[in-house]
C-alpha cells in the first residue's frame, strides 16, 4: 500500500500507529532525503524554503507525517479549557442510530465577552427511544435541551417521559447561520472531549467560496449549533439551567 499521510483520524494511524500494532507489518517510510542526490538545487531549495515558512506543511506533504487537523478545517477558533460553571447551562442533541451517533453536549455562552465553553456528556450509536430518554436523564432534571429538529416524533415522546426537550431552530441557510455565529466566539473545549476535538479537527469545507461544509465529522458540532442558535433567537424567552 502506498500511502500519503491524512489526519490522525485515519484508520491507519489509528490501527499500526496509535494502537502500535506494527510488529508483524513491513513499515517503509521514504521521503526526498533517501533520493536528494538525484533532485535539482531549485527543487532543494524550494523544499528549504517551505521549511523556513511553512513547516507543518513541510512536515506533511514532505516529509509525510499525520496531521493533527485536516486542511480547511471550518473551526479554527479553539482551544482546550475548563468549563465554565458560573455561566447558565443548556445542552444540544443531536440524533443517530445506525451509522450516525446519537450526541448530547453541555453548553455554556458568554455573549458578552464572545466565549463558549463545551463538553461532550454522550456520543454513541445504536440508540433508540428508551436508551435517549436515559441519557437525557443523565443530566439534572428540568435541564433544557435544544435536539435535531428532523426527528419531531422522538422529540415528543421523549418530551412525555418528563424531559425538557424542544426542536432546534432551522430554516433556510441556517447551517451556514449558525457555523457563522460560533465562528464569532472563542470556543473552549473541555479536555476529556475527545469527539469534539475529533470533529473540530475533521469537519471542513467541501466548497469554502460558498461556505458549505461536508456533512461530516459534525454530530456534536451540530448539537453545539443547535444550541447557539436558539439562544441567539430566543435568548429572551428561554430558562437557563445553572451548574
Amino acid at each position: 500500500m502506498i500511502l500519503n499521510p491524512t489526519t490522525k483520524e485515519h484508520f491507519i494511524y489509528k490501527r499500526w500507529f496509535e494502537q502500535g500494532q506494527l510488529d508483524n507489518t513491513l513499515y517503509i517510510h521514504t521521503t526526498y532525503l533517501d533520493n536528494k542526490d538525484n533532485l535539482g538545487e531549485s527543487i532543494l531549495h524550494e523544499i528549504n524554503q517551505l521549511k523556513i515558512n511553512n513547516p507543518k506543511k513541510y512536515n506533511h506533504v514532505i516529509l509525510g507525517g499525520w496531521l493533527e487537523k485536516a486542511e480547511g478545517v471550518v473551526f479554527e477558533n479553539w482551544q482546550k479549557g475548563e468549563f465554565d460553571t458560573s455561566i447558565p447551562v443548556m445542552y444540544g442533541m443531536d440524533f443517530g442510530f445506525s451509522n450516525d451517533p446519537t450526541t448530547l453536549v453541555q453548553v455554556a455562552v458568554n455573549w458578552r465577552h464572545k466565549k463558549l465553553y463545551v463538553k461532550e456528556l454522550h456520543y454513541a450509536q445504536d440508540k433508540g427511544t428508551n436508551d435517549v430518554i436515559n441519557i437525557c436523564r443523565t443530566i439534572p432534571a428540568n435541564s433544557f435541551i435544544v435536539a435535531d429538529s428532523a426527528e419531531p416524533r422522538l422529540i415528543s415522546d421523549v418530551r412525555k417521559a418528563g424531559v425538557n426537550i424542544t426542536s432546534c431552530i432551522k430554516g433556510v441557510d441556517s447551517v451556514r447561520a449558525g457555523i457563522k455565529l460560533m465562528q464569532d466566539f472563542t470556543i473552549f473545549v473541555d479536555p476529556t472531549s475527545h469527539n469534539i476535538i475529533k470533529e473540530l479537527n475533521n469537519y471542513v469545507w467541501n466548497d469554502r467560496k460558498s461556505n458549505v461544509p461536508v456533512d461530516n465529522y459534525n454530530h456534536i458540532i451540530d448539537a453545539i449549533r443547535y444550541v447557539v442558535f436558539y439562544q441567539k433567537h430566543s435568548r429572551k424567552t428561554v430558562k437557563y439551567t445553572r451548574r
